[in-house]
C-alpha cells in the first residue's frame, strides 16, 4: 500500500500500517477509484499465502509478477484481512500476516505496523 502502478510496474515506497489502517487503505482506494477500479480489498490469509514461492527465499515470491515486494531480512510481514480468532480483544486482538523473505506466516498484534498489498475482486 502506498505504491502506484505505472507503465506495467509498481513505483514508489511501500508504507507500513497497522492492521486497521491497512483495511482502511482499501476503502480509500475504492473511494477514489484507484486505477479506475472500486473493488480493492486486503486479501485473506489463504490468498496472501498463495502468493509465496516456496522454491525461493529472499524473497519467497515471484519478483517478475510482484516487483518491489519488501522482504527485509528481519522479517517484516504483509497484513492479511484475517484476524486471529483466539486473540484477546481486550488487548486489541491479532491478525495474520505473510513474510515474503521466507514465505512464512504468523500472527501479531493489530497495533503493529506491517506492509499491505491490495487485491481486486470478490472472494
Amino acid at each position: 500500500i502506498g505504491m502506484s502502478y505505472e507503465s506495467g510496474a509498481c513505483n514508489g515506497d511501500a508504507t507500513r500500517l497497522n492492521w486497521k489502517a491497512a483495511l482502511e487503505a482499501a476503502q480509500t482506494a475504492n473511494g477514489s477509484s484507484d486505477l479506475g477500479y472500486n473493488d480493492w480489498r486486503l486479501p485473506n490469509m489463504k490468498e496472501l499465502a498463495s502468493l509465496g514461492e516456496i522454491a525461493c527465499k529472499q524473497p519467497a515470491i515471484n519478483e517478475a509478477m510482484f516487483p518491489n515486494t519488501q522482504h527485509e531480512e528481519y522479517a517484516v510481514g504483509y497484513w492479511s484481512s484475517s484476524p486471529q480468532l483466539n486473540s484477546d480483544p481486550k488487548k486489541g486482538g491479532n491478525a495474520w500476516y505473510v513474510i515474503f523473505s521466507s514465505g512464512g506466516v504468523g500472527y501479531s498484534g493489530k497495533h503493529l505496523t506491517y506492509y499491505g498489498r491490495l487485491v481486486r475482486g470478490g472472494l
